[in-house]
C-alpha cells in the first residue's frame, strides 16, 4: 500500500459585502482571488503533485478557488459534496474514512471554519493555526495506513505549504 497524503485547502476569503440571498452563492473577494493566485504560484514552484481526487464544498467561492487552481489540478477527479458545506469535523472524517485505498493523494477544498475545526480534531489545536484563507496544509499518513483508519494517531506529519517538498 502506498503512503497517503491529504491536502487541505481553505478557500480564498469570500466577498462578505456581496448582496446574496444564499450563502452558497457568495463569491470570492478580490483579496480571496489574490490569496488563491499566490497559492497557485507556490504550487507551480514546488512541482506540486496533483491529487487523484478532490472533495469540495458546493459553495461558490470554494468552486472559484478550484477554478483558479485549475492549472495545477487539471486531470484530478472533482467530487462536489453537499455534506462538506459547513461540515462539522466528524463529517469530514467520515468522508475520509470512506475513501478507497487505491487513492494515495486526496484533497479537500472547503470553508475555513470547518476545516480548522477538523484539523484540531484529528491533529492538535496548534495545527489549526497553520491553515489560513487561500492556503494549503498537507497531512502525511503513517506508511501503510488505510483511509479507513485515518484519525489522530495515524498522521505522521503536518506541513504548511512553505515546507512541502515534492515526493
Amino acid at each position: 500500500m502506498q503512503r497517503k497524503y491529504l491536502e487541505i485547502i481553505a478557500a480564498g476569503t469570500p466577498d462578505l459585502k456581496a448582496p446574496v440571498m444564499n450563502e452558497l452563492k457568495r463569491p470570492l473577494s478580490k483579496k480571496g482571488v489574490d490569496q488563491v493566485l499566490g497559492l497557485l504560484e507556490e504550487l507551480k514552484e514546488k512541482d506540486f503533485l496533483r491529487p487523484e481526487l478532490i472533495l469540495c464544498s458546493p459553495c461558490l467561492y470554494v468552486c472559484q478557488t478550484i477554478d483558479l487552481l485549475h492549472e495545477v489540478l487539471k486531470g484530478a477527479d472533482i467530487l462536489c459534496k453537499d455534506g462538506l458545506y459547513a461540515a462539522p469535523d466528524y463529517r469530514i472524517l467520515e468522508m475520509i474514512n470512506s475513501l478507497d485505498d487505491i487513492l494515495s493523494r486526496v484533497m479537500i477544498v472547503g470553508e475555513l471554519p470547518g476545516l480548522k475545526q477538523f484539523l484540531g480534531y484529528v491533529c492538535a489545536q496548534s495545527a489549526q493555526n497553520k491553515l489560513k484563507s487561500g492556503r494549503m496544509v498537507q497531512l502525511a499518513l503513517m506508511p501503510n495506513e488505510s483511509w479507513h483508519d485515518f484519525g489522530c494517531k495515524h498522521i505522521e506529519s503536518i506541513h504548511p505549504l512553505k515546507t512541502i517538498k515534492p515526493f
